[in-house]
C-alpha cells in the first residue's frame, strides 16, 4: 500500500515552476499558482535530498497541504495539527494581515514565513491596492519591493494601455 501513496504538491508561485531529476525519473512543471502534481511518496522522499527541492518546498514555492504527509516525510513535527514549521497564506489570511492586523501582530505573523509568501504578499497588497505605510516599509525591508512604487507603476501601466486602445479605437474609426 506504501508504494501506491500519492503526495499532493501543490505551487504557491506566480512564476513556472519545474522539477527535474533523471535519476529518480521525474520531470513536473507547475505553470502557475494553485496547480498541483501528484507524485510518489517514496519519490519525494527522495527528492527531498536534493538540495534545489527540499529549498522550494522549505521556501514555500511548492507546498504540500496534507499534514500526515508532511509529518511522514518529517518536514513537521510528529505532534502538529497546524503547520509550523513551512507556513503558507491564503488569500483571505492575506487580506486580514494587511488590513486588519495591528503592525505589531502583523510583524508576528511574518516571522518564520517563507519568503515566497511574504514575496506573495507583497503581491497581493500591489494587485488589490492596499497600501498601508507601516506594513509596506516592513515588507521593504524584507522583500527590497516598494507597494507604493508598484502601485503608481500599475496606474501608470494602466493609463498608457488605455491612451493605447483609445488610439487604436480612433484609427480605427478614421480608416472607417
Amino acid at each position: 500500500m506504501e508504494n501506491n501513496r500519492l503526495v499532493e504538491i501543490k505551487s504557491m508561485s506566480n512564476s513556472t515552476v519545474a522539477v527535474s531529476d533523471m535519476g529518480l525519473n521525474v520531470r513536473r512543471i507547475w505553470n502557475h499558482r494553485g496547480m498541483k502534481h501528484a507524485l510518489p511518496f517514496n519519490v519525494v522522499e527522495q527528492l527531498l535530498w536534493s538540495t534545489g527541492f527540499r529549498n522550494m518546498i522549505e521556501s514555500g514555492t511548492l507546498y504540500i497541504e496534507n499534514m500526515k504527509d508532511k509529518i511522514d516525510l518529517g518536514l513537521e513535527q510528529e505532534d502538529a495539527k497546524e503547520p509550523t514549521q513551512i507556513r503558507v497564506l491564503n488569500d483571505s489570511q492575506m487580506l486580514t494581515m494587511l488590513k486588519i492586523k495591528s503592525v505589531e501582530d502583523f510583524t508576528k505573523d511574518l516571522e518564520g514565513l517563507p519568503i515566497e509568501q511574504v514575496n506573495l504578499l507583497v503581491q497581493y497588497a500591489v494587485d488589490n491596492e492596499i497600501i498601508d505605510t507601516k506594513k509596506s516599509a516592513i515588507l521593504k525591508e524584507i522583500t527590497g519591493k516598494d507597494i507604493v512604487k508598484l502601485v503608481a507603476r500599475k496606474h501608470e501601466s494602466e493609463e498608457i494601455d488605455k491612451a493605447i486602445a483609445d488610439k487604436e479605437e480612433r484609427r480605427k474609426r478614421d480608416f472607417r
